[in-house]
């Protein structure tokens, strides 16, 4: 299986990881910022600590893998911050809007919703960022 079949499979199942707990600190009413800091950080690390063992050193990238990884780390931890920033950004900018119109509006969902929504955007930004680094250090 190619390198970038098996990254994005791994990172599927760190999407998974994701937004299950994503999910269950939502519906405890944690704020969309803080519950995705968490678990992106979470399924980030996974990711990371699978990609480097299982499938970069499978493919001889291991050794000369340390500045691209360094960089991907520094990369996702900003990707992080802004994704959760624009998570919460966005939930509470629509629950401003649907009360100012007076419909009623489950912030839980919503909260679901627009991780979904972000979700792709975040996604192809990995797979290119981890494409360049991949290519600099073969």
């Amino acid at each position: 299986m190619s390198l970038a079949i098996r990254f994005i499979i791994l990172s599927g199942l760190g999407w998974c990881l994701d937004f299950g707990h994503f999910w269950v600190l939502v519906s405890y009413h944690w704020l969309p910022l803080v519950a995705n800091l968490v678990t992106a950080s979470l399924a980030a690390g996974f990711v990371y600590c699978v990609s480097r063992t299982l499938i970069f050193h499978q493919y001889g990238l291991y050794k000369n893998a340390g500045l691209g990884l360094s960089g991907y780390i520094l990369y996702t931890v900003g990707m992080v911050c802004i994704f959760s920033l624009l998570i919460q950004s966005l939930v509470t900018t629509i629950t401003i809007y649907w009360h100012a119109v007076s419909l009623s509006l489950d912030t839980v969902y919503l909260t679901f919703l627009v991780k979904i929504i972000v979700t792709p955007f975040n996604l192809a930004a990995n797979f290119f960022v981890v494409r360049f680094l991949v290519s600099r250090i073969k």
